[in-house]
């Protein structure tokens, strides 16, 4: 008798789609680089800086990455993307880890 497997996600995937979306990071840290105000706005409050935005521009975060990245408290945009970046790499190596734990145990 043929075995079917079927496709069940990881928790870790699941979890990973409520953190960072690495494109709006991107556009985070590129509008601190190229407006002072910005910055300075976002390193003393993260919160109002996503929820403001930058000129016309809206930042798509979902709550919990909002209450991620506005829990960050740094002196400066290379100590804030820092942070950002710590924050990245963990949930990368934790993504990656429980992946082929989950594969493992679907029988990939």
């Amino acid at each position: 008798m043929l075995e079917t497997k079927t496709f069940q996600p990881s928790v870790a995937y699941m979890v990973r789609s409520l953190f960072i979306n690495r494109l709006e990071v991107s556009r985070l840290i590129a509008a601190a680089v190229v407006n002072a105000e910005f910055c300075n706005l976002l390193l003393k409050d993260p919160a109002s800086a996503l929820e403001d935005g930058y000129q016309d521009e809206t930042f798509s975060f979902s709550e919990t990455e909002k209450n991620f990245i506005g829990s960050i408290q740094a002196d400066s945009l290379s100590g804030f993307a820092a942070q950002l970046s710590r924050s990245l790499n963990w949930i990368d190596a934790s993504f990656d880890k429980l992946s082929v734990q989950s594969a493992e145990y679907i029988g990939y």
